[in-house]
């Protein structure tokens, strides 16, 4: 199996549906979901994407 970090974009990118990059972040959380690939993010990423995700919902 493949291991794959995950940049700090794909992750809101998937949560927010963010076009147009939403479908690409959909078919890497498949691929693992599926076990073809083992993803890993950092803990700065981590951090940064609940940033990100309150902001989206504080601003929609």
């Amino acid at each position: 199996m493949d291991k794959v970090f995950v940049e700090t974009n794909i992750i809101p990118d998937h949560i927010a549906a963010r076009a147009p990059y939403d479908q690409a972040a959909k078919v890497i959380f498949q691929r693992a979901e599926l076990g073809q690939i083992e993803l890993f993010a950092s803990v700065l990423s981590l951090c940064n994407i609940a940033y990100i995700v309150r902001n989206l919902t504080v601003h929609s």
